[in-house]
């Protein structure tokens, strides 16, 4: 070996020796002095949804020291302990959908909303989640009507959150006034599922840090175009989002189901605290116009008591009281529809 290819490894060795050493007091650094957000296992594919979490696993979400939630699923990657349709015979069967608010992320499990509606219905009931982060309005109906409906449920609770006009992956679509459902069309590349596996990534301070900064870059640009939105006028995704309602909920009603409603609450710059279906006139008009006619009913929430309480240190907008508050209303409306007898609370 000439003595130049032997100095050209020994370059390239202390450089990869460097460069380890550069990342490792990189990791430290970032877990002591700036921890970022991490969280394992993460998504993985499926078929027919967009986003899926591995079943039957502890999802440990986690900034450093800062803050730690643990999401465990069942063997339908979903949040709560799986209830088959046998298991609950000669029970009041209420089936929850929704997005991160309903699965709970920035929680822990017995904190939920649906766990604690649970707890406050009693024996006499019993709470399916079929929340799912990132889903929006397509993919909750096709859960449900896969896996939901064989519960035949008295009551559907279906939460509604901002970004959901923007939520459509085309796996539910409406066609001669009827749903059809579809395969999931965004099926992610290996090598990003193999990113989404790897301990390592996932665990990764640096990695976290990059991705953050990804994500970041993108809010940003939806913010941006959300503020040009936030006008009187319909924005896209609204009327889709508006007839996939009024079907699900006629449908259900057809079917011996009654359709719960509620929004999302929180806080804004000026001060004010509301409702997220606020900003869109042609999904709250058509909530209105539902509930007044019978065919749902909106939960109203107690707004004045939840802005007194402060959003999870993960960054969602509700924290534990938040999903309490909610589960009460919650209740009290199934309540007014069915006695359950047992005078359980």
């Amino acid at each position: 070996m000439s003595a130049v290819v032997k100095r050209t490894l020994g370059n390239l060795l202390l450089m990869g020796l460097a460069l380890g050493i550069a990342t490792l007091l990189g990791e430290l650094g970032l877990r002591v002095f700036l921890p970022q957000k991490t969280m394992y296992p993460r998504y993985v594919d499926s078929p027919d949804y967009p986003i899926a979490l591995p079943a039957n696993s502890k999802i440990v979400h986690a900034q450093g020291g800062r803050w730690r939630f643990e999401y465990n699923t069942n063997r339908e990657g979903h949040r709560g302990t799986y209830l088959s349709v046998s298991d609950t015979d000669h029970t009041t069967r209420v089936v929850t959908l929704g997005d991160s608010f309903t699965f709970g992320e920035g929680v822990n499990d017995d904190d939920v909303y649906p766990h604690v509606l649970a707890e406050l219905l009693g024996s006499g009931y019993s709470v399916i989640n079929g929340g799912m982060s990132g889903w929006g309005i397509d993919s909750q109906i096709k859960w449900f009507f896969k896996e939901g409906a064989p519960y035949r449920p008295l009551i559907v609770t279906l939460q509604f959150s901002g970004n959901d006009p923007s939520d459509f992956y085309g796996v539910t679509k409406i066609e001669d006034g009827q749903f059809t459902f579809h395969p999931n069309p965004n099926i992610r590349p290996s090598w990003q599922m193999r990113i989404s596996r790897s301990y390592l990534l996932q665990k990764s301070h640096i990695y976290a840090g990059v991705r953050g900064l990804y994500v970041r870059s993108i809010v940003r640009e939806e913010g941006d175009t959300r503020r040009d939105e936030l006008k009187p006028e319909p924005r896209p995704g609204e009327e889709k989002y508006a007839r996939m309602l009024q079907l699900f909920a006629d449908t259900l009603r057809r079917q011996g189901s009654m359709l719960l409603f509620l929004s999302v609450t929180h806080g804004h710059a000026d001060e004010s605290y509301h409702y997220d279906l606020n900003h869109f006139p042609t999904i709250r008009d058509a909530t209105t116009r539902l509930d007044a006619a019978g065919r749902m009913r909106f939960v109203e929430l107690p707004s004045a008591e939840m802005r007194q309480y402060p959003g999870s240190p993960e960054g969602h907008k509700w924290s534990a009281p938040h999903h309490r508050l909610a589960a009460h209303a919650i209740a009290q409306e199934i309540r007014t529809i069915h006695d359950p007898g047992s005078g359980d609370d």
